[in-house]
């Protein structure tokens, strides 16, 4: 039984995540009947009896079958919800993204991990940048420019290497 609590929590949290809802929500919302609906479709192929699931969610196990029946229905003519069901069934059956089932302090030290990597990974594209900002391949160029403009006539080069550049031509 450890093990069906522990994949009934992970399926729940997973579809909480994508709905941004709490599918043990007692209500009638369509969003919320959506959502525990495929919960309901997930399990069911996993394997789980229909009383079951029916218990866990604190429902009868023919509500469970009716849900069911109305999610085939549905997700023929709603893409959206057929969409959302695919991909919550896709991250169900591969590792889910483990800060589904972490606490705030797992959380908070990943986080402080994940922003040292950033400025580690930061740190070095800058070094990168700036060790090849020195390799610029218009250096030749600009040195030939300098030895042959007088430093009087600079500005005036300035303006018509611009309108060139700019596609400008008197």
């Amino acid at each position: 039984m450890r093990k069906k609590k522990i994949t009934n929590e992970k399926i729940i949290k997973i579809v909480n995540a994508h709905f941004n809802i709490d599918v043990r929500e007692d209500t009638r919302r369509r969003q919320v009947v959506d959502a525990r609906s495929i919960c309901y479709k997930i399990l069911k192929d996993d394997g789980f009896s229909l009383t079951n699931i029916g218990i866990f969610f604190g429902k009868h196990h023919s509500t469970i079958i009716y849900s069911l029946k109305q999610f085939e229905h549905t997700i023929v003519y709603d893409l959206n919800l057929k969409l959302l069901y695919i991909k919550c069934r896709n991250e169900y059956y591969k590792d889910p993204n483990p800060i589904y089932f972490m606490n705030e302090n797992e959380l908070r030290a990943n986080l402080l991990c994940k922003l040292k990597d950033y400025e580690d990974l930061l740190s070095d594209y800058k070094k990168l940048y700036l060790s090849n900002r020195s390799k610029d391949i218009y250096e030749p160029l600009f040195e030939i420019i300098k030895e042959r403009i007088p430093e009087t006539k600079i500005n005036e080069f300035k303006l018509i290497f611009n309108r060139l550049a700019n596609g400008i031509h008197d």
